[in-house]
């Protein structure tokens, strides 16, 4: 005989609730109460398709009546991308991503983080970097990969400083950069080292990521934080330049304050937006022709929807490509690639991700373009790998390589 389903004793969304409480720390989140199950989420959700039986507006409904138990046991919990395209205009100003992280922060003092990112963070804190790259590895990966740039550019005085005291940039990469994608982190530092900048690297400070933010462990998304603080002030650096790294610039970006617990010593810049910048002021000058063919880009979802970083990449792809044609839909609209949330790294959720990337390959190949460029290292490795599983032939490039290519 079947046993009975057993699931959580109904309770009012109150002070007895964890998700509850956790939501009142959240910006915009202390509002489940003020749902008004319009049901426009739903048509917006990617997974909806695919995990029908928990979508967002169920998944606030079982908080809000206090099924608590029942909602963190759903598989919506590791399928959500955050990505925020369900809630983004919700007319009471829900957004899921703020739901999302304090459900999943309630897991977390459980100990249920899926174990790819609990080891990532504990590696985080622990090297300074989720690859665990020691630092000396660091340092002569940016000497190799500077002799690269100088026979590319016919150039013996191109450096990548390290630990330069003083200088006014702090370059962050992605880990990826220094293991199984250099090209990413040579194309950067041509743009940083043509744009004439007075900046540098660190031999501590070697990762834009912080999954912290994925798992809603407040905690570890400020001491990660902070060891990036620690060392930007050591150097005494004005500006923090981030890599391209959805979370990471809407880590530093938007949450960096309140994670930290005070105002962060530096601003915050992104190597694309700068790379704009320099093609605008005639700093950088770019050949299209270098880049051939049709291409089209990806909005990433931290990047846009949540950052209104939309114009910089236009500008880019604008002047540094033969041809362009956008998705459809784009921009505050446009489709999660499947990559993001940390749901990537999430073995249990492969399958899924899977069939929701299947729409936006479908959106790319409606596009005719040959080469898609987006503007985040996770939608970049996210879509080369949907592309190969549904068969596509594409090329994906970060918006640096792009600018980098048309450089010459």
């Amino acid at each position: 005989m079947t046993e009975p389903r057993t699931i959580s004793k109904p309770r009012t969304v109150g002070s007895a609730s964890e998700v509850a409480r956790r939501l009142r720390d959240e910006p915009r989140g202390n509002n489940l109460a003020l749902c008004q199950d319009c049901g426009a989420c739903l048509s917006r959700c990617p997974l909806g398709e695919f995990v029908p039986e928990i979508g967002p507006r169920k998944f606030l409904h079982l908080l809000r009546n206090g099924w608590e138990e029942e909602a963190l046991a759903s598989r919506l919990v590791w399928t959500c991308t955050l990505c925020n395209r369900c809630t983004h205009d919700c007319p009471t100003g829900v957004l899921m991503e703020d739901v999302m992280r304090a459900a999943r922060g309630v897991l977390a003092t459980r100990g249920d983080v899926p174990e790819p990112l609990a080891t990532g963070i504990t590696s985080r804190l622990e090297t300074g970097n989720v690859s665990e790259v020691p630092a000396e590895e660091y340092r002569e990966h940016a000497e190799w990969m500077a002799e690269e740039l100088q026979m590319e550019l016919d150039d013996p005085s191109v450096t990548f400083p390290m630990d330069k005291a003083g200088a006014r940039y702090l370059y962050l990469p992605n880990p990826r950069e220094l293991t199984v994608s250099p090209g990413i982190f040579t194309a950067n530092l041509k743009i940083l080292h043509l744009l004439g900048v007075d900046w540098t690297l660190s031999s501590t400070c070697s990762d834009v990521t912080n999954w912290g933010y994925f798992t809603g462990d407040d905690r570890a998304a400020g001491q990660i934080i902070a060891q990036v603080v620690e060392a930007a002030e050591r150097l005494q650096v004005e500006t923090l330049v981030l890599t391209e790294c959805g979370h990471g610039y809407k880590s530093y970006t938007y949450d960096a304050q309140r994670l930290l617990g005070r105002p962060l010593p530096f601003k915050v810049e992104i190597i694309s937006r700068m790379a704009a910048r320099g093609i605008e002021s005639g700093k950088l000058r770019v050949d299209p022709s270098r880049n051939p063919g049709l291409h089209t880009y990806h909005d990433p979802c931290n990047m846009g929807r949540k950052a209104d970083l939309l114009d910089p990449p236009r500008v880019i792809m604008a002047a540094a490509v033969a041809q362009f044609v956008e998705l459809s839909p784009n921009r505050m609209e446009s489709l999660c690639c499947g990559g993001g949330g940390g749901v990537d790294r999430v073995p249990r959720s492969s399958e899924i991700r899977n069939q929701v990337g299947g729409l936006k390959i479908q959106q790319i190949q409606r596009s005719g373009a040959e080469t898609v460029v987006t503007g985040c290292l996770s939608c970049q490795s996210t879509i080369d790998a949907l592309a190969r599983h549904h068969k596509h032939k594409v090329k994906v490039l970060t918006l640096g390589q792009t600018v980098a290519r048309a450089l010459g």
